[in-house]
């Protein structure tokens, strides 16, 4: 995620409001020095998104028994839950 797209998001939330609206409300105009609270904010929000969607793959139901490998995965492409659930976490390490 850019810092155009968290600046986009926040905007898109009312967190970074315009200077009109600044003036309006009397609160500071956003500038640089927001950032790297909102880009934590962000990083936050995606790590516990990825986490609930590992999650929901490694509780989905298993695959009808004559399917499955080995490792409870599909018998055609190899692919398992804990495979999956792998791959979505480490994207969160990149």
């Amino acid at each position: 995620m850019t810092r155009d797209d968290i600046i986009r998001m926040a905007r898109e939330a009312g967190l970074w409001p315009t200077e009109e609206r600044s003036k309006e409300y009397g609160i500071p105009t956003p500038n640089e020095q927001w950032l790297p609270e909102l880009e934590r904010f962000a990083a936050l929000v995606a790590a516990a998104e990825l986490e609930a969607i590992a999650q929901m793959i490694e509780d989905a139901p298993p695959l009808v028994e004559f399917s499955q490998n080995n490792k409870g995965g599909c018998m055609v492409c190899g692919f398992t839950p804990k495979l999956a659930s792998a791959a979505i976490r480490a994207r969160g390490q990149a």
